[in-house]
C-alpha cells in the first residue's frame, strides 16, 4: 500500500511539472512587434505612419502657426487665415509620407471636399521647409465663372529650402493630384494654372 502512494504522489508531481512546462510554452513571449511603439513627432518623423498622426502633435502644431504667421488668403474661404486654411486640408483624409531625397512630405486633403489638399515638407529633424495649400478659384470674390475648373497651388517656402527640389516636387504632386480628379461626364477636367511660391512668415 505504502508503494502504491508512493507512485500515485510521484505521479502528481510529474503531472504538475508538464503543466507548468506547458503553461510556459503557450505563454505569449515579448516581441518586437508587442513593444510600446515611438510616438509620431517632429523629433521622431519615421514614427508618423499618416499625416493625421502628424497633425495632431502639439509641436508641430506650434511650428506650423510660427511657420505661417498670421497671413491671410482666400483659398478655401474669404478672409482666412492661411493656418486655419493649412489645418483643414492637412487635417483631413491623410496619406503615408513619401521621402523627397532626405526630407519628409507629408500630404494630405480636406475633409468632405478632397479636391482641396495640403503638404507639408519637413527634414529629418523636424523643421519645415514648406507648407502647401492646393485649392480653386471659388474662394475668391467675386466668384469666378467655371471656377472649380482652375486650381493653383500656393507654397509656403523656408529661406533655407531647397528651391528647386522643394517647389518642383510639390508641383509634381499638385499636377498628379489634379489629374486624378473626377469629372463628371460633360463638365471640363480642372487644370492647374500654376504655382503660387512666398516667403514663409511674410504678411505681404
Amino acid at each position: 500500500m505504502t508503494r502504491r502512494r508512493d507512485l500515485g504522489t510521484m505521479s502528481g508531481r510529474v503531472w504538475k511539472i508538464l503543466g507548468l512546462f506547458l503553461a510556459l510554452s503557450i505563454a505569449p513571449q515579448p516581441s518586437v512587434a508587442q513593444a510600446p511603439a515611438t510616438a509620431c513627432g517632429l523629433s521622431n518623423l519615421a514614427a508618423c505612419r499618416t499625416t493625421n498622426a502628424l497633425i495632431w502633435d502639439t509641436g508641430f502644431r506650434q511650428a506650423l502657426a510660427q511657420f505661417l504667421g498670421e497671413r491671410q488668403a482666400a483659398y478655401l474661404w474669404e478672409g482666412g487665415s492661411v493656418l486655419g486654411q493649412a489645418r483643414a486640408v492637412l487635417g483631413g483624409p491623410p496619406d503615408a509620407p513619401t521621402l523627397v531625397g532626405d526630407l519628409y512630405r507629408f500630404t494630405a486633403c480636406r475633409l468632405h471636399s478632397c479636391t482641396e489638399k495640403g503638404a507639408v515638407v519637413l527634414t529629418s529633424s523636424g523643421e519645415i521647409r514648406a507648407v502647401a495649400v492646393l485649392h480653386s478659384a471659388c474662394a475668391m470674390a467675386p466668384r469666378p465663372a467655371r471656377c472649380a475648373e482652375r486650381t493653383r497651388l500656393a507654397v509656403y517656402l523656408h529661406p533655407d529650402a531647397d528651391r528647386a527640389l522643394v517647389v518642383g516636387d510639390l508641383s509634381h504632386w499638385a499636377e498628379d493630384a489634379v489629374a486624378r480628379q473626377y469629372t463628371p461626364a460633360g463638365l471640363t477636367p480642372p487644370r492647374l494654372e500654376g504655382v503660387d511660391v512666398l516667403m514663409a512668415g511674410s504678411r505681404d
